[in-house]
């Protein structure tokens, strides 16, 4: 996800209060890609340093709930779902399911699911390579110690075989991603402790890919000899997090609270030459330690007030975390030591462990200006602990870039902080709604890139033509908006509109920063009688080019703008019974999104689908 030109570790991602990361170093799996979408029921953005009391180390936010367990009526000891869907173009299809009941203070909930997909077609008749295997079941049970209290436990397994990766260097075999968590609430809706919750979560994701089926593997329009390349990354992360909301008076409440977690890294890319159908031994061998035993620790406390001021509410927020960061020393190899400091000279292994004390604060003030419209202003200011790549990356490719040079991490990287204003205006009527919103965001320590000095003996992957490179801090500025729309045409005749705009430049180089996302509209329509039996809707994104990019050494392209119409309607049969189906990119226009990762091998960005059919049906009982 990327939110406002913020990405990778920027974006704190919560599933059920758990914080989660990526297993592979090459972000093959973004923090949300081991919790199935069938079992979502909600999402919430933070869009800046608002999310202070949902975890530390972050500029901007995530927050996912899954099923909830006691929205079944009480008694209905069994109900559930059923779903089944089929792509065109992916060749891809879905299986989904979920059971769920209660019996007295007990409640339950069990979702399985099983994905599989091909390739695809560009709008230019382009295949992409896109396979992927999916399978999941989680588990949910929990028990009601009274009308205020709760308990609940939960866990699932995950695995993902043979997915192909068409903007890295590697494909995958396989993620296998098991977690659990425990959880207590307590809500009273009165007297001085309103509520009180308690989490402890932990999980495991392991992870492993190779270059089979890479033009390297058989060194197919590749200059050099073939290759055999693998990396073995694994993460296992445990956190918890206390909270408890207070009203001392009726217009005040106060939330006071801890939290933590710690993630321990480790990843190997050991490679070989073949040659005449024979790996090599050494010197043709190496073995880096992209992750060298890396562990990260963030603990953190924080205190939020709400008091209302007349018919205005104002909400302030601070927040204090302790951060230490290392690693294993036996595993980290002299070039990483030798290019690692910022300084050109060479570390020490003891300089490998790092301490921070990060303190954030946000103030946000919200007041009606009529009956219809209402006025927000926020300002604040985050920080965000350097990540374990960004730390101990041995030669390795950076999620940074869209090129595959290889880059050296800075064990002595300041956080960066963000400072960040926002406003927002809105206005609702009966038939009428509106929001248009910007903000002003200056980063101090950006983390950037920049040139690493030559180091013998230097000892590269011979896919690489440039580099090495090395994270560096900098400055960066970022400033846009969001605006949105809709309006009830009729009684079954609703229209949207929305709009957004984002300007990014790294201070550091004077460039455009990377990742800044081109000018898009969107215009939709639903049609959808008052007694929800059937829809239909239409959806018209456009999307401008976006010719600011970042300097040649992160490998940035321009993109051209883009027109696409999406199509799709429903029905409920009854009995349980509902169908969909639609087209999207109905016109098959050949585009790629801006943010898309690029061919490492031809320099080419990655094509979104050309057109898409799709069918599905669902039953519920």
């Amino acid at each position: 996800p990327v939110v406002r030109g913020l990405r990778e570790t920027q974006v704190g991602v919560y599933v059920d209060g758990m914080r989660t990361f990526p297993a592979g170093p090459a972000r093959m799996d973004s923090p949300l890609s081991h919790t199935g979408p069938s079992t979502m029921q909600g999402v919430e953005v933070a869009k800046g340093p608002y999310a202070l009391t949902w975890g530390g180390g972050q500029l901007s936010a995530i927050r996912v709930q899954t099923s909830s367990l006691f929205r079944v009526p009480r008694g209905d000891r069994l109900n559930g779902r059923l779903q089944t869907g089929y792509d065109s173009n992916f060749d891809a299809y879905d299986v989904t399911g979920a059971v769920s009941g209660r019996n007295g203070p007990l409640a339950y909930r069990i979702d399985g699911a099983y994905r599989e997909g091909e390739a695809y077609q560009a709008g230019d008749g382009t295949s992409v390579p896109a396979q992927f295997l999916n399978r999941e079941l989680r588990a949910k049970i929990g028990y009601k110690l009274g009308d205020n209290q709760r308990l609940t436990a939960g866990g699932g397994y995950q695995r993902q075989d043979d997915v192909r990766y068409p903007g890295r260097l590697l494909n995958a075999e396989f993620f296998k991603s098991g977690r659990a968590r425990l959880g207590y609430e307590y809500a009273s809706g009165r007297g001085l402790v309103r509520s009180v919750e308690a989490t402890a979560y932990g999980y495991q994701t392991l992870h492993t890919m190779n270059n089979e089926g890479k033009v390297t593997y058989a060194s197919e329009n590749f200059p050099g000899p073939p290759l055999r390349v693998s990396v073995a990354s694994d993460i296992t992360t445990f956190g918890g997090r206390v909270a408890t909301e207070l009203a001392p008076a009726p217009d005040l409440r106060l939330t006071v609270g801890a939290d933590g977690y710690r993630a321990y890294r480790d990843a190997e890319r050991p490679f070989q030459v073949v040659m005449n159908g024979q790996p090599m031994v050494p010197p043709f061998y190496e073995s880096d330690q992209i992750w060298p035993g890396v562990s990260i620790t963030n603990a953190g406390v924080f205190a939020q007030v709400t008091r209302l001021l007349g018919t205005a509410e104002a909400t302030a927020t601070v927040r204090a975390d302790g951060v230490w960061a290392g690693a294993d020393e036996s595993q980290v190899t002299d070039v990483y030591l030798d290019i690692a400091a910022p300084d050109d000279e060479a570390l020490d292994p003891d300089a490998l462990d790092q301490r921070e004390l990060n303190v954030s604060g946000a103030l946000m003030l919200t007041a009606p200006l009529s009956d219809a419209w209402s006025l927000s202003v926020g300002g604040g200011t985050a920080v965000r602990t350097a990540g374990a790549l960004e730390r101990f990356a041995d030669r390795f490719p950076a999620n940074k870039a869209q090129t595959s040079a290889e880059f050296i991490g800075n064990p002595r990287l300041e956080p960066e902080r963000s400072w960040q204003a926002d406003l927002e205006v809105q206005a609702r009527y009966d038939r009428v709604s509106v929001k248009v919103s910007g903000f002003a965001r200056h980063l101090s320590n950006y983390i950037t890139l920049e040139d690493a000095p030559d180091v013998e003996p230097m000892l590269p992957l011979p896919i690489f033509a440039e580099g090495p490179f090395r994270y560096a801090n900098g400055a960066a500025t970022f400033y846009g908006g969001e605006t949105s729309a809709s309006v009830a045409v009729s009684p079954s005749l609703t229209a949207r509109v929305s709009g957004s705009y984002l300007w990014g430049k790294n201070l550091e180089t004077d460039r455009p920063a990377l990742g800044v996302a081109p000018l898009r509209g969107d215009l939709g329509l639903r049609w959808e009688p008052q007694r929800g039996r059937v829809y239909v809707e239409a959806a018209l994104t456009a999307t401008a080019r976006q010719d600011r990019v970042a300097d040649e050494r992160l490998g940035e392209q321009p993109t051209d703008g883009s027109l696409t119409l999406d199509l799709q309607g429903g029905v409920d049969i009854g009995r349980g019974i509902s169908l969909e189906g639609g087209v999207t990119n109905l016109t098959d226009t050949n585009y790629v999104n801006h943010l898309n990762a690029k061919n490492p091998y031809t320099g080419t960005p990655i094509p979104e689908p050309g057109r898409v059919f799709f069918v599905g049906a669902s039953y519920e009982f």
